[in-house]
């Protein structure tokens, strides 16, 4: 070890000030790639099953909620509540 000391007398400046480009420029570029794969996953996703609803006669993707599980006013039910299964309150 040849020079031992505080953190800015070493290095030359001070520790911990800012990021440096070559960390930003590796963030921003993690980013960007995560981000794309993910993006196209999601497009993969979406045209194998638009893919499958053509194939088949009925509908492939369905929502996982019975018909009528959503009000008109923008609730969402499943029919569980005070009045089911007895109950009162």
């Amino acid at each position: 070890m040849e020079r031992i000391g505080p953190v800015h007398v070493v290095a030359g400046r001070p520790a911990l000030t800012r990021p440096s480009a070559p960390l930003l420029r590796h963030l921003a570029l993690t980013a960007a790639l995560v981000g794309g794969a993910g993006f196209a996953a999601i497009g993969v996703a979406g045209i194998g099953g638009r893919f499958l609803n053509t194939a088949k006669s009925k509908p492939f993707m369905t929502p996982p909620f019975p018909p009528g599980a959503y009000k008109a006013g923008g609730g969402f039910s499943l029919g569980v509540g005070p009045t089911v299964r007895g109950r009162t309150g």
